[in-house]
């Protein structure tokens, strides 16, 4: 039994894994706070695993795994009344520079964007992350957060 409950395991790692820094990604921006985002990844990969008797392989994957993640996030985020807007380095708008003074420009402007999108409503905020971060499309989308295209 030992084994198959290994097996079973190791089928799910192998089924989950490309959607994985996206799927922490997609936690972080919820609740803006890397420990936060790393143990709420856990919940929704342990949370994903007790339920995959109720995903439909007909359907694509990292949205299902995606609304179990924000689910679980915005329990927590209610839960939590606090929020940080730090951005970790991986998801930091990428620049290619010129010069230090190209640089400083182009890092300023991407903090004011992450700031002005911090600072949307949810339900618009969630769309343009899904869409510019998540790489999602717009049928992902509209599965995702349950609404029409």
């Amino acid at each position: 039994m030992l084994e198959m409950t290994q097996s079973t395991a190791s089928n799910f790692q192998n089924l989950v894994a490309p959607y994985t820094q996206r799927l922490y990604r997609a936690i972080y921006l919820i609740v803006r706070n890397e420990q936060d985002a790393a143990d709420l990844y856990q919940d929704t990969l342990m949370r994903a695993y007790q339920n995959i008797h109720r995903y439909d392989p007909s359907q694509p994957l990292y949205p299902w795994l995606l609304t179990i993640g924000r689910n679980i996030s915005r329990n927590h985020f209610r839960r939590k009344d606090t929020q940080t807007t730090q951005i970790p380095e991986e998801m930091e708008i990428p620049s290619h520079y010129r010069n230090p003074e190209e640089h400083l420009v182009l890092t300023e402007e991407s903090e004011h964007l992450m700031h002005c999108i911090a600072s949307l409503k949810t339900e618009y905020r969630e769309i343009l992350e899904l869409k510019h971060f998540q790489e999602c499309s717009y049928q992902e989308i509209a599965q995702i957060l349950d609404i029409p295209i």
